[in-house]
C-alpha cells in the first residue's frame, strides 16, 4: 500500500513539474522570423514539430501582436516595426505556428526597448466618457417628462 501511495504522489509531483514548465513566459519575449516579424502570441511549450527528443520549445501564433521587422530604421524603427539587432535578445529557438499543421522555425528572445504606439483615442478618452455621461442624462430626463405627460 505504501509503494501505491509513493508512486501516485511521484506522479503528481511529475505533472506537476510539467506543467509548471509549460507557461507563458511573457508579453516581454517573442518568436523572430527573421525577416518577417516577431510573433508574440504564446500558444504552449511543445517538442519540435515531428521530432519529440528535440525540445521542448516555445510555440507562438500569427493572431496577435506581431511586430514587422525593420534594419532599415535604426535603433529606434516606428511603431509597429522592430529591429532585431538592437531590440531583441536571442535565448533559443521557437516555432511559429502558420497554419493547420505548418510550422516555422524562429528564433525565441526577449523583446526591449519598443517604440510606443500612441493610440489617438487614449488623447479621447475623457470626452468620450463626459460625452456618454451627457447623452445617458439628457435621455433619462426626457424619458422622465414622458412619464408625467402620460399620467
Amino acid at each position: 500500500m505504501n509503494k501505491i501511495i509513493f508512486f501516485a504522489q511521484l506522479f503528481t509531483l511529475s505533472l506537476i513539474s510539467i506543467k509548471s514548465s509549460a507557461s507563458d513566459p511573457g508579453s516581454s519575449y517573442g518568436c523572430l522570423v527573421p525577416n518577417e516579424a516577431v510573433y508574440t502570441k504564446w500558444l504552449k511549450t511543445d517538442y519540435a514539430p515531428g521530432n519529440p527528443s528535440w525540445g521542448p520549445w516555445e510555440y507562438y501564433d500569427t493572431t496577435g501582436m506581431n511586430y514587422t521587422v525593420d534594419y532599415n530604421q535604426g535603433a529606434n524603427p516606428p511603431c509597429g516595426y522592430i529591429n532585431p539587432n538592437t531590440q531583441f535578445s536571442q535565448n533559443g529557438t521557437c516555432f511559429v505556428q502558420k497554419g493547420a499543421g505548418l510550422y516555422v522555425q524562429g528564433l525565441f528572445g526577449e523583446i526591449h526597448d519598443l517604440t510606443s504606439c500612441n493610440v489617438p483615442l487614449d488623447n479621447s478618452i475623457y470626452l468620450l466618457f463626459g460625452a456618454s455621461l451627457a447623452v445617458c442624462f439628457i435621455r433619462s430626463k426626457s424619458l422622465g417628462y414622458q412619464k408625467t405627460m402620460d399620467k
